[in-house]
């Protein structure tokens, strides 16, 4: 099970691995919430989630004003909900992520959108078992940034 931390609107955001998988495929939607670390200490220390303190939304992977390793020596990766990246994936990078209910569970569903001679057809690349919706959105959004990067 995936060890989200929920926020005040009920929404599970994303892991930190999810996080960075994200970040090294261009996410870029502004999010209240980041994971971050310092660098300029003498030891490593550990990446912890944090919220911007006056509240409004960055985009915490601009590695112009954030990102890694960033004017203060801090490393910043965007923490979005899960429901955020995988609308991210389906606006930005025509993946889908469906999640079904049937009599005996929940399954998920990833689907490519391709348009051949002006037309928008949807192609399976996977599906599996879950045990809920939620479930269901983050596993899918794992399969589908693992096979984003694998052409990277």
């Amino acid at each position: 099970m995936n060890t989200d931390v929920m926020i005040e609107t009920a929404l599970a955001l994303v892991s930190f691995e999810q996080a960075e998988l994200l970040q090294r495929a261009g996410f870029n939607y502004k999010t209240k919430y980041h994971y971050c670390n310092l660098v300029k200490s003498d030891k490593p220390t550990e990446w912890g989630l944090l919220s911007k303190p006056t509240g409004y939304d960055v985009d915490w992977n601009d590695k112009e004003h954030y990102g890694l390793n960033d004017a203060y020596g801090w490393n910043n990766i965007s923490a979005p909900s899960v429901s955020l990246a995988v609308k991210w994936l389906r606006e930005e990078k025509e993946i889908h992520i469906f999640t079904t209910k049937y009599i005996g569970g929940w399954e998920y569903q990833i689907q490519l959108l391709f348009k051949p001679l002006d037309k928008k057809l949807y192609t399976l690349l996977t599906y599996d078992s879950c045990e809920s919706h939620e479930d269901g959105e983050s596993k899918g959004l794992n399969h589908a940034l693992k096979y984003l990067l694998k052409g990277k």
